[in-house]
């Protein structure tokens, strides 16, 4: 396997903080691009050098759906409400907020010369219907960086809190942690899970025709990533390359690659499905975005050094063996309800921190 030389790159990374936060990357070897980060540590936009938006619409009104960002569910904690379908009965969080657009808590923001962290408290269930029912959630990292050559890093350590069903202390069973990533289908029409030597897919799917509705493709059964691409442009369309590896050699979970399709876009959903989960684990997951115009020998080369160097997924149940920056990161994790909160998808509001 051959990388591209990325010691030779040269591109600018900024963090604006305007109208929320946003990370600008730039050079001769990378078109343009502007990713907002916005409610609860999520990606809420995504903007190429043209001023096209990458992510699909929203579903109505809401700026809470369409969104990068994670997505827990249980399918063994259940509650059944009237007018409900049988999977809305499930404990869901979702890492921006929940159906109706109320955002999620976020505490406060680090703030680096080629990324930024975000800490945050996911809370409320996705249903309005069962808040009333459903308490307690989630405390979670987002880390975002981008190196020289473009490629942006995102990394999830996700610890779990006190969970109540109806005031009862509740554990997580066969709960399922998705990447939800969703794409536009006016920029994007087709869903690459292969690509050929000469750079032509040879595993995809054509949105509104054949992509499959969560097909649980074990992960070490793909090719470790997924690309979001114009069937009729391959050479200079945009793509959107999301990298999550292809190591699925663990005990108490599996990690799997879905997908579906709706009228305005298709999501890109690498998963993690975890027997059992209780208060005090922590759930660290890592991906890599690759941005830019056509599947060419360049794209590829950047695909292929994410998939030779992603970090497996983890699940951490103790602390034996865990290195000593993700301690770091999980005691701050556990100390999060000791700072102000604020429900804002703007997050200059929140403390920010520069180092």
């Amino acid at each position: 396997m051959s990388f591209y030389n990325f010691k030779y790159m040269s591109n600018k990374v900024n963090i604006i903080l305007k109208d929320g936060i946003w990370i600008y990357f730039q050079g001769p070897n990378i078109n343009n691009y502007k990713i907002r980060i916005g409610t609860g540590g999520a990606i809420s936009n995504i903007i190429n050098n043209e001023n096209v938006e990458l992510l699909s619409p929203p579903y109505k009104d809401g700026n809470t759906d369409k969104i990068v960002q994670w997505t827990i569910w249980s399918s063994s904690l259940k509650n059944i409400v009237d007018g409900l379908q049988t999977y809305q009965y499930r404990y869901n969080v979702t890492q921006g907020g929940d159906m109706k657009g109320v955002f999620s808590p976020s505490e406060y923001v680090i703030v680096y010369e080629n990324g930024v962290d975000v800490y945050s408290t996911p809370i409320d269930n996705w249903r309005i219907e069962q808040q009333p029912y459903f308490s307690g959630g989630f405390s979670c990292l987002t880390r975002y960086r981008v190196d020289s050559s473009g490629i942006l890093s995102i990394r999830r350590v996700i610890l779990v809190n006190k969970v109540f069903l109806n005031g009862i202390l509740s554990p997580l069973g066969n709960t399922y942690i998705e990447a939800w990533t969703p794409v536009s289908r006016s920029v994007y029409n087709a869903l690459a899970l292969g690509i050929s030597d000469n750079n032509q897919p040879n595993w995809w799917y054509s949105a509104g025709y054949n992509i499959p509705k969560y097909p649980e493709i074990q992960i070490d059964k793909t090719n470790g990533y997924s690309l979001a691409y114009d069937k009729n442009n391959i050479i200079n369309g945009e793509v959107l390359g999301l990298v999550f590896g292809q190591s699925n050699n663990s005990v108490g979970f599996k990690n799997v690659f879905n997908s579906m399709t709706w009228t305005a876009g298709f999501g890109m959903l690498p998963g993690t499905r975890v027997y059992d989960l209780i208060e005090g684990d922590v759930i660290d997951i890592n991906l890599f975005v690759v941005l830019g115009k056509g599947i060419t020998s360049r794209m590829m080369n950047k695909i292929e050094y994410c998939n030779y160097s992603i970090p497996a997924t983890r699940i951490i149940k103790d602390m034996n063996g865990v290195d000593d920056i993700t301690k770091k990161i999980i005691d701050d994790l556990k100390k999060l309800y000791l700072y102000p909160s604020k429900r804002v998808d703007d997050l200059t509001g929140l403390d920010l921190n520069y180092i």
